[in-house]
């Protein structure tokens, strides 16, 4: 038996490709990276620094 496509790193053995997890995991990370993104330019407009790191 082949190994699909859709195969888990338990299956074949291998660290999950990068295609595999933005196909996987792309909405959920494009939303924290835009979230990031809006949060570090209000923290820049209010002076509080690099914003990521600092609340």
């Amino acid at each position: 038996m082949t190994p699909t496509p859709t195969s888990s790193a338990a299956d074949n053995g291998r660290p999950l490709a990068i295609r595999e997890v933005v196909v996987h995991q792309g909405p959920a990370l494009l939303a924290i990276l835009a979230i990031a993104a809006i949060y570090t330019l209000i923290a820049r407009d209010s002076g509080l620094g690099p914003g990521i790191l600092i609340p």
